[in-house]
């Protein structure tokens, strides 16, 4: 009878160790494939914003000059088609603010909440061909953050002017929730499979 006792508790120890064991590594698994998934969606944005940071220097390098309208300057002009393009794609949910401006650092350009500018606020994420990717909010362990902030040159391959953008983040949050639940129950489901077997 003891010896009975003494197997099934040797067993019972073997069974618990390695149910425990297999139950981490699924975890392990799951965070991980979380974590790939949340950066291949952040680098997907970030190639988004590389996108429309184009567009936009192409807007702002051939935009007309300055026209004149009854002796004074007419602003309205110079970025109307710049103005069109960033009200569809706001509208469309791609970026939330956009500040422009110009060498001299006079800011000829505000949609949004108001005027952005380089700041230190988030992580750098990125540096794709002169964008700066940041990302504010998130961690490791944490969410995937709030919004991606993007800061380049005007006009390629210069130092001349900025363009500043926001990109919100709610989408990848979305997808990003639905993949846990995902990992979640696959985890559990695999789980009790190899707990039984």
């Amino acid at each position: 009878m003891d010896k009975i006792k003494k197997t099934w508790g040797i067993r019972g120890q073997l069974i618990a160790g390695l149910t425990l064991v297999t139950v981490a590594a699924i975890a392990l698994l799951g965070f991980l494939s979380i974590k790939m998934l949340e950066w291949s969606a952040l680098f997907r944005k970030a190639k988004e914003a590389e996108i429309v940071a184009a567009v936009v220097q192409t807007f702002v390098q051939d935009r007309p000059p300055i026209e004149s309208v009854g002796g004074r300057y007419d602003a309205e002009a110079k970025t109307k088609g710049l103005r069109d393009f960033v009200k569809s794609i706001m509208e469309k949910g791609i970026i939330r603010d956009m500040s422009i401006a110009d060498e001299k650092g006079k800011v000829f350009f505000v949609t949004g909440e108001g005027v952005l500018t380089d700041k230190d606020e988030g992580r750098l994420l990125f540096s794709i061909k002169g964008l700066a990717v940041k990302v504010t909010g998130g961690g490791w362990f944490e969410e995937i953050g709030k919004e991606l902030f993007i800061s380049t040159s005007v006009k390629q391959g210069s130092g001349a002017g900025r363009l500043v953008f926001s990109m919100p983040l709610s989408d990848i949050k979305e997808e990003g929730a639905n993949f846990r639940r995902f990992i979640f129950f696959y985890a559990l489901f695999d789980s009790l499979i190899i707990i039984t077997l």
